[in-house]
């Protein structure tokens, strides 16, 4: 993630957080702060989502939210095939 966000922008900071971090009014506070400055914030598809509902639409962080989408690929090769295999494991248990 963090190497697919430096090859499009310049990055003054990281900020991390763990999968499923519940998102304080502190946080949001911060983030409001850096889009108030002028900053733009990177983060993946499902934080992004999580954070927008979280603050008012008349905030300046709504228009200064970035993501990168998420994308499924299927390591079997075909969606078709993935299924079967679902379905193979859902039948034997």
């Amino acid at each position: 993630f963090f190497r697919s966000v430096a090859t499009k922008w310049r990055v003054a900071e990281y900020l991390t957080y763990s999968d499923h971090h519940r998102f304080s009014s502190r946080d949001l506070a911060f983030f409001e702060k850096i889009a108030v400055h002028g900053g733009w914030l990177v983060m993946t598809e499902k934080d992004a989502t999580r954070i927008r509902e979280k603050v008012v639409k008349e905030s300046i962080l709504q228009s200064r939210i970035l993501y990168i989408p998420i994308q499924i690929v299927w390591l079997w090769g075909s969606e078709s095939k993935m299924k079967g295999v679902l379905a193979h494991v859902l039948e034997a248990n």
